[in-house]
């Protein structure tokens, strides 16, 4: 379940990049388990809230240059202040449960789990609403002091499931750390971005993820496991499947990798050094 999350309760703090032990963000010292825990900020942007041609956007950082961070327009029925902001968070949790977690196991920390999430964000209505007053939802049926529903209760109810999901299944324990809106300007920057670009991918929480970022997961993963086991060929991979527990691609996926006539950057470097690198 979601509690809160006070800074001063644990040892560390947290730094900016190039101060950091890990890309993404962590905490340099939280109670000695600096490798099993994440800071991921968050932040939602609308223009013209409340307005019939309201715009809303993301912003998810996990740190700088990180591949996972998010910069994604919202629909117009998520076009609000509020409903960006929890949006945010449901971004970062879903890209923690699909991506991250394993990824940190087996790439980042050499067999680490991710035990906790802290999820930085500077909206009060986001922190309270899922650390205190979805308590008081649950028992009354999701209706206010008012007896009037809870407004934005999907979102509420969509975050609650996917923070129990992550404790159940990856024994993650979300956090979440409410700070000023000036410490939490990498996540606005990222919002802003996306409402400011010309074409940014939109983001439905409502929709499981996209041909194309499935597609670019796997690509990733193939990669990160040629990289970890010493930079293999890709073919030499695909063998390594039938010997080999807990690699998570399939033969298919590095197949698709071959075929795209794609070397990694260190290889290339090698085969130029060897006079072998065919242009």
């Amino acid at each position: 379940m979601a509690s809160s999350f006070y800074p001063e309760k644990y040892l560390g703090r947290a730094l900016r990049s190039g101060e950091t032990i890990e890309v993404p963000m962590t905490l340099t010292r939280l109670r000695d388990d600096e490798f099993n825990s994440l800071i991921v900020a968050v932040d939602g942007a609308c223009r013209n809230n409340g307005q019939p041609d309201a715009r809303a956007a993301l912003g998810v950082f996990f740190g700088d240059d990180s591949s996972w961070n998010k910069s994604d327009r919202l629909p117009h029925r998520d076009a609000s202040s509020q409903r960006a902001e929890l949006c945010a968070a449901l971004r970062a949790l879903k890209t923690i449960g699909n991506l991250v977690a394993h990824e940190w196991k087996h790439h980042i920390t050499s067999g680490r789990t991710l035990d906790r999430v802290i999820v930085k964000s500077d909206s009060a209505y986001l922190v309270n609403g899922i650390t205190e007053w979805i308590f008081k939802w649950l028992d009354n049926g999701f209706t206010n002091a008012r007896s009037q529903p809870v407004q934005n209760q999907d979102l509420f109810k969509e975050l609650l499931h996917v923070i129990n999901r992550l404790g159940r299944e990856k024994r993650i324990r979300v956090l979440f750390w409410h700070v000023m809106r000036e410490q939490n300007a990498d996540a606005d920057r990222l919002a802003n971005a996306a409402l400011d670009a010309f074409q940014a991918p939109v983001w439905d929480y409502r929709n499981p993820p996209t041909q194309q970022e499935a597609e670019t997961y796997a690509s990733e993963r193939v990669w990160r496991w040629h990289q970890r086991l010493g930079h293999i060929p890709l073919e030499e991979l695909q063998e390594t499947l039938s010997v080999t527990r807990g690699i998570d691609v399939t033969h298919e996926q590095i197949q698709t990798e071959i075929d795209k006539g794609v070397r990694c950057q260190r290889c290339r470097s090698l085969e130029r050094l060897s006079g072998s690198y065919v242009f």
